[in-house]
Parts: structure tokens; C-alpha cells; sequence
């Protein structure tokens, strides 16, 4: 079993449970799930007639108590070997629990299909409290080993933000809860041109656009489609950011910093071309077309490189050291070449930004400074009172 706590902007908390209960075996093997889960109960609670299934049920059952007690709503997706429809264990402990089966939300007249192909039961549910429930707009069935290969079918339900967290204080979309941030303006450019070029090699726009008008008549692989379309999406993503390489530093930055991490980069890769005579002339050019100034290397030795390398290190150790006056001018620089320009908004979010990172910079010095030690150094000081303090010098002393 596995929980998550989702919150959106301080508003209403909801923890997401996944959970299996073991299937109902007359004999299970000793390899099976049903087996391993009793002999770890018996190491635990040592009880020999210990039930896995009613036990997954009772330890549930408390957990999400506690977390409506604490002001939660809960959804509930699990795979709980037993029909809801069925009086037992399963049934029992939804009306304990006072959740609702989010799929019947809206499909009360409609009957929903079995968990697997050659079953007539369903197994397989998405619970939830009451809010939940309300905030349901959408749910349904997909068909079985659509967008995965499963001898279980997959179950969705599309829930309303704003009925759910109430109104949002931020956009979702707002920059800051972007979960791709970068804090060089230069690869945004590289990384948007990475991913469009993608894209565009995959025809992802004209597929798009192909199945939203099947989407009303779908066809037998019309899921397939749909899921292998997603999943070009998510390389076009991870292979935009790849093609950025690592910037292995954490420092802020600035054009200054950055030319220095290039000049140190250019001549680790030439010490390397000159110590094992590899050809890097592509990589040495990818990085000169990086850089302002570019670097003389006609006639260089490898003894030479090196004494250049260590004098690159120095530089961009200096430069690291100056990182936040470098990028408060750099903003500032580029604030005050948006308002000559008449971009007056523009120039205001540079410097909106560089306020925002001071004060992020500010809460981690803080953080650091009060986090409780793992070490046995002096945390406090216990005095005696002032009175006592006269009445007992010496052990005041």
C-alpha cells in the first residue's frame, strides 16, 4: 500500500492511496504474494491465524480515519479482489469508511464492465469521500491492454480542480509551479527549438489533429494511437532537455559564470585530445560557439593545456564566488534594456525575479541555520534563575 498528500495553494488536502489486496487462495504456493504477506504479518503481530486480506482491510480502514480526522479527503485506487456487489469483508469496510465508488458518478444507469476479459466481477475501484465524489466530471472504462499490457483493464476518473482545492490563488500554468525551471535564460531558446523540432519530425500536430476528429467514431486501435502519441510527447520532452547536456553546478548564473565554465570545459576536453590523442574537434567547437572569447591554441603542448586548465579552475572559482553581483547586474543590465526598448513589463519581472530568489536564498541560509543538528554538538544551555543565581554562585559558576 502507498499514500501521497496532495496540496494545491494551501486549500483542501487530499491523500491518494494505492493499495492491492491479495487474491482469496484455497492452497497458495510459497512463492505467491498471499504467502510472503502472512509470513511478514507473523514476524510483526505473531498470529498464526492472521488473515493478509482482512488485515490489508483493518490497518486501511485506521489509516484512512486518521486522515479525514485530520481534515483529508481521500481517494482510494485499489485492486481489492472482491466485488463490491457481494456482501463480505470488501463491502464492510467501504461503509465504514464512508466511500463512494467514483465510476457509478456517471455511469449510475450505464453497467460497468468486468476488471478482466474472461470475468464477469469487478474487482478493481477508485474510491472516495464525499468531496471527491462531487468533484467527479467524468469516468469510464478503457478496453483491456489498451495503453498497457495487463490482463487488468484500466479504470479513469477526470476530477474538477477548483470544486475539489477550491478557487486556485495561482495559475496552474504560472511559471513558479512549472515543474521545468531553468535559471539561464539562453537554454530556454535551445530547449523550445530542441523539442519543436521534434515534434515536427514526428508529425505529432497532424496526428493530433487526426484523432480529435475520430474522436467521436474511435476505431479498434484508436487507444493505441492515442497512448503512442502521448508517449511521443513525453521523448520529445526528455530528449530536448538531454540535448542541453548537464550544467553540473549549482550556482546562480550569469554571462560572466558562464563564459568561465566554458573556458574550463574547452580545456579539460583539450588536455584530454592532447594526453590520449583522441580527435575533439566536435566537441571543442560546440563549445567555442558558446563563447565570447574565444581561446589560442596553436602550438599548445600538453604541459601548456594543464597550465592553462588551472588557471581557468582559478578564474571560474573567483567568478563562482561573485555569482549573485554578476547575475544581479546581468538582470538589472537586461531590465534596463527592456525599458529603453518601451517593454516596461518585461523589465519588471527581471527584477520581480531576482527579488524572488533572494528570497528563496534567504529561507535556505535560515534553514540552515536552525535545523536541528545529527551530531553531538552543544544545542542548549540550561542556567539556574536569577535568585538562584545569588543564592548558589558556585554552581552558577
Amino acid at each position: 500500500m502507498g499514500s501521497r498528500q496532495f496540496v494545491r495553494e494551501g486549500k483542501q488536502k487530499v491523500t491518494v492511496i494505492t493499495a492491492y489486496r491479495v487474491c482469496k487462495q484455497a492452497d497458495p504456493g510459497p512463492k505467491t504474494v498471499s504467502t510472503q504477506e502472512h509470513l511478514l504479518l507473523l514476524e510483526q503481530l505473531d498470529d498464526p491465524h492472521i488473515c493478509p486480506r482482512q488485515q490489508l482491510l483493518d490497518d486501511l480502514a485506521d489509516f484512512v480515519d486518521a486522515r479525514i480526522g485530520d481534515g483529508h479527503e481521500v481517494l482510494l485506487m485499489i485492486d481489492a479482489n472482491e466485488d463490491l456487489e457481494e456482501a463480505g469483508p470488501w463491502k464492510d469496510f467501504v461503509e465504514r469508511c464512508n466511500l463512494y465508488d467514483l465510476l457509478m458518478r456517471q455511469n449510475e444507469e450505464a453497467p460497468i464492465p468486468p476488471s478482466r476479459e474472461n470475468s464477469t466481477r469487478r474487482i478493481d475501484y477508485i474510491m472516495g469521500t464525499q468531496l471527491v465524489y462531487d468533484a467527479v466530471v467524468s469516468a469510464g472504462a478503457d478496453q483491456i491492454n489498451s495503453g498497457v499490457t495487463s490482463d487488468h483493464r484500466i479504470f479513469h476518473v477526470d476530477l474538477h480542480e477548483e470544486m475539489l482545492f477550491g478557487k486556485l490563488d495561482k495559475d496552474a500554468e504560472a511559471s513558479e509551479a512549472r515543474k521545468l525551471q531553468s535559471k539561464r535564460p539562453d537554454r530556454v531558446g535551445r530547449y523550445k527549438s530542441n523539442l519543436w523540432r521534434f515534434l515536427r519530425a514526428h508529425k505529432v500536430k497532424e496526428r493530433a489533429e487526426k484523432l480529435f476528429q475520430q474522436r467521436h467514431h474511435p476505431s479498434k486501435t484508436f487507444h493505441k494511437k492515442l497512448e503512442a502519441l502521448d508517449r511521443d510527447v513525453t521523448r520529445a520532452m526528455l530528449s530536448a532537455k538531454k540535448q542541453l547536456g548537464h550544467y553540473p553546478f549549482d550556482h546562480l548564473w550569469s554571462p560572466e559564470v558562464q563564459e568561465a565554465y566554458f573556458h574550463v570545459r574547452f580545456w579539460q576536453l583539450m588536455v584530454s585530445q592532447l594526453r590520449t590523442s583522441r580527435d575533439m574537434t566536435r566537441q571543442l567547437e560546440n563549445i567555442k560557439r558558446q563563447m565570447t572569447t574565444i581561446p589560442v591554441t596553436t602550438g599548445m603542448t600538453l604541459g601548456d593545456a594543464k597550465s592553462v586548465l588551472r588557471k581557468t579552475k582559478t578564474e571560474f572559482v573567483k567568478k563562482a564566488g561573485e555569482a549573485e553581483e554578476a547575475r544581479d547586474q546581468a538582470l538589472e543590465n537586461r531590465a534596463k534594456a527592456y525599458e529603453l526598448a518601451g517593454q516596461g513589463e518585461k523589465a519588471k519581472i527581471l527584477r520581480n525575479l531576482r527579488r524572488i530568489e533572494r528570497c528563496k536564498q534567504t529561507f535556505k541560509k535560515l534553514k540552515r541555520i536552525f535545523k536541528e543538528p545529527h551530531s553531538g554538538r552543544l544545542t542548549s544551555v540550561l542556567t539556574l534563575k536569577e535568585k538562584e543565581q545569588e543564592e548558589k554562585p558556585d554552581e552558577w559558576v
